[in-house]
């Protein structure tokens, strides 16, 4: 917006660049590889470090950024929610739930290894997969979790599909289509491990 651009990079620092002549301001605090950004609107950006395992909010217009740490590995994604919370998980096995206003977090154990990939549900749910061959679905108020299991190694990734079910793939060689409400699986080999 307004003829401006923003990147990041492996050397930990974010860019804003002008459009128009060129010049960028540069932004400092991560000590290792930017993951990600997001724009959160009135020039706020929340950025996520892979390999210091850190989130930073930072003010576009002066430069200022808050640190909010708690993971203890690389985070590999986050979600933006409502009400200025965000979801991050880790290599770490945790997912978080941030309140961007102050840094604090909830955390979400559960899972014995990296956690690969979390998906959005309706009413405050979170779907994830993870290396350690599950599936857990997350209630997002409370903490709990419903664990899926079927597959015997790590979970590659998961799809969601309508009618509140998903299909997940693992370096096993099966596709698993789980129902998320009934709990059930059915298993399609795919190939020799």
């Amino acid at each position: 917006e307004n003829n401006q651009a923003l990147s990041w990079s492996d050397d930990g620092t974010l860019r804003l660049w002008n459009l128009n002549d060129g010049s960028s301001k540069v932004f400092q605090g991560h000590t290792d590889d930017i993951e990600g950004v997001h724009l959160l609107g009135n020039n706020p950006a929340l950025s996520y470090s892979d390999w210091d395992g850190t989130l930073r909010l930072w003010n576009l217009n002066d430069g200022s950024s808050s640190l909010s740490e708690g993971h203890t590995d690389d985070v590999v994604g986050l979600h933006l929610l409502e009400n200025n919370q965000a979801l991050s998980w880790s290599d770490d096995g945790t997912l978080r739930l941030w309140d961007l206003k102050d840094g604090s977090s909830k955390v979400f154990e559960g899972h014995t290894d990296w956690i690969s990939g979390v998906h959005l549900l309706e009413n405050n749910h979170a779907l994830s997969c993870s290396s350690d061959g599950t599936l857990r679905l997350w209630n997002l108020q409370d903490g709990s979790s419903r664990i899926f299991e079927g597959h015997t190694n790590a979970i590659k990734g998961v799809h969601l599909l309508e009618n509140y079910k998903a299909l997940s793939w693992s370096r096993d060689g099966t596709l698993c289509l789980w129902d998320l409400k009934g709990g059930s699986s059915k298993v399609f080999k795919l190939c020799d491990d």
